[in-house]
């Protein structure tokens, strides 16, 4: 029932040497990110308001996912378990900052990965099928993932800097550690990017 230990190692940015604050340093939490979509999720299945095993075209407005295998459908349970059975692809999860992100619907509509499996037969990591189950939190609850994550998940925690939201906002964005990648010679910032699937798979 109390916090035992909170420590930060190294710097947040090795130009300025900046410190790494347990207190204040953000960093990006990737796929950990899941655990916080499907938190989401079935306190909305709690609320009688989505059904683990229901297809998941019930929910959704302005697109449907293909009825590949007739009789088939994708539930929640398929998503939440990876077990929905789309291909695995990473081509268009990301985007310059240059660019305009589109709303997490519009990306979903536009880049539904195939259904290469009929749904609770394999597992296969699905990063799509996370910013699917995003997209079932926005229309069970009417409120933007981002809006319904912070006032139900993380504000309940006292998570007050933390965000699932793209662009991320100033008053977070100026306290989260600079990523680095190795080129082959040296440490480099790789290019900002958004990524649509980020605000389920990767926030």
């Amino acid at each position: 029932g109390r916090q035992v230990f909170a420590g930060g190692f190294g710097v947040s940015n090795v130009a300025t040497q900046a410190k790494v604050d347990p207190d204040r340093t953000g960093f990006l939490i990737n796929s950990v990110g899941k655990s916080i979509a499907a938190t989401a999720a079935m306190q909305l299945v709690e609320q009688g308001k989505l059904d683990l095993n229901a297809d998941v075209d019930t929910y959704l407005t302005g697109f449907r996912i293909p009825d590949t295998f007739p009789g088939r459908p994708i539930t929640l349970d398929n998503l939440l378990t990876h077990t929905a059975g789309f291909e695995d692809q990473v081509h268009g999860m990301f985007r310059p900052k240059s660019e305009q992100l589109p709303s997490l619907a519009d990306h979903l509509a536009d880049d539904i990965p195939t259904r290469v499996h009929p749904p609770g037969e394999f597992t296969v990591y699905s990063n799509y099928g996370y910013a699917l189950v995003g997209r079932l939190v926005e229309t069970a609850s009417g409120m933007s993932y981002a809006d319904y994550v912070r006032q139900y998940v993380f504000q309940p925690l006292g998570m007050t800097h933390s965000t699932v939201a793209e662009p991320t906002p100033a008053d977070i964005d100026g306290t989260v550690a600079t990523g680095y990648r190795f080129d082959g010679d040296k440490q480099v910032v790789p290019p900002a990017d958004y990524g649509p699937d980020a605000r389920t798979a990767n926030p």
